[in-house]
Protein backbone atom coordinates (compact mmCIF):
# COMPACT_ATOMS: atom_id res chain seq x y z
CA UNK A 1 0.00 0.00 0.00
CA UNK A 2 1.30 3.88 -1.06
CA UNK A 3 2.31 5.70 1.54
CA UNK A 4 -0.12 8.98 1.22
CA UNK A 5 0.49 11.96 3.46
CA UNK A 6 -1.98 14.68 3.53
CA UNK A 7 -0.69 18.14 4.61
CA UNK A 8 -1.54 21.95 4.98
CA UNK A 9 -0.19 24.74 4.13
CA UNK A 10 -1.01 28.26 5.08
CA UNK A 11 -0.48 30.31 1.61
CA UNK A 12 -0.71 34.25 0.92
CA UNK A 13 -2.11 35.16 -2.21
CA UNK A 14 1.63 35.69 -3.22
CA UNK A 15 3.32 32.11 -2.48
CA UNK A 16 0.01 30.41 -4.10
CA UNK A 17 0.76 32.12 -7.26
CA UNK A 18 4.17 31.07 -7.28
CA UNK A 19 3.63 27.38 -7.93
CA UNK A 20 2.13 25.60 -11.29
CA UNK A 21 -1.46 24.45 -11.28
CA UNK A 22 -3.33 21.81 -13.88
CA UNK A 23 -7.02 21.39 -13.88
CA UNK A 24 -7.14 17.41 -14.59
CA UNK A 25 -9.08 15.96 -17.26
CA UNK A 26 -11.69 14.79 -14.52
CA UNK A 27 -12.92 18.27 -13.11
CA UNK A 28 -15.34 20.06 -14.34
CA UNK A 29 -15.00 22.75 -16.82
CA UNK A 30 -14.98 26.55 -15.78
CA UNK A 31 -18.47 27.74 -15.00
CA UNK A 32 -18.04 30.67 -13.29
CA UNK A 33 -20.37 33.67 -14.32
CA UNK A 34 -20.52 37.20 -13.77
CA UNK A 35 -22.42 36.55 -10.23
CA UNK A 36 -19.88 34.72 -8.70
CA UNK A 37 -16.62 36.70 -9.84
CA UNK A 38 -18.45 39.68 -8.43
CA UNK A 39 -19.45 37.91 -4.97
CA UNK A 40 -15.83 36.86 -4.69
CA UNK A 41 -14.75 40.49 -5.45
CA UNK A 42 -17.06 42.32 -3.54
CA UNK A 43 -15.85 39.85 -0.66
CA UNK A 44 -12.64 40.89 -1.04
CA UNK A 45 -13.31 44.22 -0.90
CA UNK A 46 -15.77 44.43 2.31
CA UNK A 47 -12.95 42.54 4.05
CA UNK A 48 -10.21 45.07 3.11
CA UNK A 49 -12.44 48.15 3.52
CA UNK A 50 -13.35 46.62 7.20
CA UNK A 51 -9.37 45.78 7.81
CA UNK A 52 -6.76 46.37 5.42
CA UNK A 53 -4.25 44.48 7.69
CA UNK A 54 -6.70 41.78 8.78
CA UNK A 55 -6.11 37.96 7.44
CA UNK A 56 -8.79 37.22 4.74
CA UNK A 57 -9.85 33.53 4.38
CA UNK A 58 -10.49 32.89 0.42
CA UNK A 59 -11.44 29.37 1.19
CA UNK A 60 -9.66 26.01 0.92
CA UNK A 61 -7.67 24.78 -2.09
CA UNK A 62 -6.93 21.02 -2.52
CA UNK A 63 -4.52 19.65 -4.75
CA UNK A 64 -2.50 16.96 -5.66
CA UNK A 65 1.07 17.12 -5.81
CA UNK A 66 2.54 15.03 -9.02
CA UNK A 67 5.90 16.40 -7.69
CA UNK A 68 6.50 19.18 -10.51
CA UNK A 69 2.77 20.96 -10.28
CA UNK A 70 -0.30 20.47 -8.26
CA UNK A 71 -3.24 19.31 -10.10
CA UNK A 72 -6.63 20.80 -8.65
CA UNK A 73 -8.78 19.01 -6.89
CA UNK A 74 -11.03 21.85 -5.16
CA UNK A 75 -10.91 25.15 -5.56
CA UNK A 76 -10.77 25.13 -9.12
CA UNK A 77 -13.51 28.17 -9.99
CA UNK A 78 -11.97 30.81 -7.65
CA UNK A 79 -7.76 29.74 -8.59
CA UNK A 80 -9.14 30.31 -12.27
CA UNK A 81 -10.85 33.27 -11.45
CA UNK A 82 -7.77 34.95 -10.24
CA UNK A 83 -5.87 33.49 -12.72
CA UNK A 84 -7.87 35.52 -15.14
CA UNK A 85 -8.14 38.68 -13.42
CA UNK A 86 -3.95 38.76 -13.18
CA UNK A 87 -4.08 37.88 -16.41
CA UNK A 88 -6.78 40.77 -17.36
CA UNK A 89 -4.85 43.68 -14.88
CA UNK A 90 -1.61 42.29 -16.84
CA UNK A 91 -3.16 43.50 -20.10
CA UNK A 92 -4.85 46.52 -18.99
CA UNK A 93 -1.53 47.56 -16.82
CA UNK A 94 0.60 47.18 -20.82
CA UNK A 95 -2.50 49.35 -22.62
CA UNK A 96 -2.02 52.25 -19.54
CA UNK A 97 1.82 52.16 -19.50
CA UNK A 98 1.97 50.88 -16.05
CA UNK A 99 4.90 48.58 -14.79
CA UNK A 100 3.65 44.86 -15.02
CA UNK A 101 6.91 43.39 -12.85
CA UNK A 102 4.67 42.75 -9.69
CA UNK A 103 1.75 40.59 -11.83
CA UNK A 104 4.78 39.08 -14.24
CA UNK A 105 5.38 36.23 -11.40
CA UNK A 106 2.36 35.96 -10.69
CA UNK A 107 1.01 34.55 -14.11
CA UNK A 108 4.01 32.83 -15.74
CA UNK A 109 7.02 32.08 -15.33
CA UNK A 110 10.30 31.49 -17.89
CA UNK A 111 12.09 28.04 -18.07
CA UNK A 112 14.91 26.72 -20.35
CA UNK A 113 13.77 23.60 -22.42
CA UNK A 114 15.91 21.53 -24.95
CA UNK A 115 14.23 22.19 -28.22
CA UNK A 116 16.25 19.40 -30.52
CA UNK A 117 19.24 20.80 -30.35
CA UNK A 118 19.21 23.91 -28.67
CA UNK A 119 17.91 25.27 -25.25
CA UNK A 120 15.42 27.74 -25.59
CA UNK A 121 13.56 29.65 -22.96
CA UNK A 122 9.85 29.28 -23.11
CA UNK A 123 7.15 31.29 -20.39
CA UNK A 124 4.98 28.33 -18.74
CA UNK A 125 1.77 30.29 -17.17
CA UNK A 126 1.46 28.57 -13.83
CA UNK A 127 -2.31 27.27 -14.37
CA UNK A 128 -2.94 25.17 -17.22
CA UNK A 129 -6.29 24.61 -18.26
CA UNK A 130 -7.17 21.33 -19.58
CA UNK A 131 -10.54 22.40 -21.73
CA UNK A 132 -9.53 21.58 -25.38
CA UNK A 133 -11.41 24.92 -26.56
CA UNK A 134 -9.80 26.94 -23.59
CA UNK A 135 -6.02 25.43 -23.44
CA UNK A 136 -4.26 28.54 -24.17
CA UNK A 137 -6.74 31.15 -22.91
CA UNK A 138 -5.05 32.96 -20.46
CA UNK A 139 -2.33 34.05 -22.46
CA UNK A 140 -4.49 35.11 -24.93
CA UNK A 141 -6.56 37.45 -22.53
CA UNK A 142 -3.03 38.51 -21.97
CA UNK A 143 -2.30 39.41 -25.17
CA UNK A 144 -5.83 40.93 -26.37
CA UNK A 145 -5.89 38.15 -28.37
CA UNK A 146 -9.58 37.08 -27.22
CA UNK A 147 -12.31 39.47 -24.79
CA UNK A 148 -12.25 37.88 -21.49
CA UNK A 149 -16.26 36.58 -22.14
CA UNK A 150 -16.32 32.86 -22.22
CA UNK A 151 -13.83 30.29 -20.95
CA UNK A 152 -15.30 27.90 -22.56
CA UNK A 153 -18.38 26.84 -24.49
CA UNK A 154 -19.46 23.69 -23.00
CA UNK A 155 -19.50 22.42 -19.65
CA UNK A 156 -22.70 22.96 -17.65
CA UNK A 157 -23.24 26.13 -18.72
CA UNK A 158 -24.18 26.36 -21.92
CA UNK A 159 -23.41 30.18 -22.55
CA UNK A 160 -20.37 29.76 -20.80
CA UNK A 161 -19.05 32.07 -17.95
CA UNK A 162 -19.44 35.91 -18.39
CA UNK A 163 -16.60 37.62 -16.64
Amino acid sequence: MADTHIKYNDHSVGSAFKDHYTVPDYQREYVWQGEQVEQLLSDLLDAYTEDSDKTYFLGTIVTFDTGNQFELIDGQQRLTTFFILLCVLKKIYREHGIDTSILNDLVSSSKYVKNGKRVVQVNEYHLKLQYEDARNYLEMIEKNEVEPKILTSSGENPGGPVL
